[in-house]
């Protein structure tokens, strides 16, 4: 008994630790209406296409991209084929600069490819290349995204 005692408050502390790290919030206008590069050779995003569903954002920069993505990962295999939820991935380079962005996409490509190739046929995590820092600045979390990912 006390064995089950301990595994649900442990169980309840963890769900309060991630609803207390989580913002829900709609989206601005300017992050549903704006068109992103995608880390796809080629492809473009843009989040007004997923009207409708429940979006996770997990902004993420540098240092704290391949964290964003093992989670990224972790919730499109619980969720699996929900037409209702959706996980994204922002990779916030608004402070890039501009010698180094072939190598940054680059990377990024490859952190994507690898994230996506460990998922069930048909699952995608999109990922947005935000060059700009749009997400980051709307979302006011201007330099928190280096260090860890932000979730939404």
């Amino acid at each position: 008994m006390r064995t089950l005692l301990k595994a649900g408050l442990l169980t309840l502390v963890s769900v309060l630790g991630l609803a207390l790290c989580v913002d829900a919030l709609p989206l601005p206008k300017t992050l549903t209406t704006t068109v992103f590069a995608g880390a796809d050779a080629g492809s473009s995003l843009n989040l007004g296409d997923y009207s409708g569903k429940t979006l996770v954002l997990l902004v993420a920069g540098r240092k704290s991209y391949d964290s964003a993505y093992e989670q990224a990962v972790r919730l499109t295999k619980e969720w699996g084929s929900n037409a209702k939820l959706a996980a994204f991935l922002v990779a916030d380079l608004g402070g890039v600069p501009g010698f180094v962005k072939g190598a940054a996409q680059e990377a990024l490509m490859k952190s994507h490819r690898a994230a996506n190739s460990r998922l069930p046929a048909g699952t995608r995590i999109p990922t947005f290349l935000d060059w700009e820092g749009l997400f980051a600045k709307q979302l006011d979390i201007v330099g928190e995204c280096n260090e860890a990912y932000q979730l939404y």
